[in-house]
């Protein structure tokens, strides 16, 4: 299950989990005020074994 953190560097809401469930994790959070630091899409191929 992935839950909502806040990255360390934008202190922007973004997610830690399995990458199955992001959406519910960020629910109520605009695409646009989400985290979007360099290493966010390679923690989602890795959480979805890509």
């Amino acid at each position: 299950m992935c839950e909502r953190t806040t990255c360390d560097k934008c202190k922007k809401p973004t997610w830690v989990g399995c990458g199955q469930h992001i959406e519910e994790a960020l629910d109520g959070v605009p695409k646009e005020d989400r985290c979007v630091c360099p290493g966010i899409f390679a923690r989602i191929k890795a959480a979805l074994g890509f």
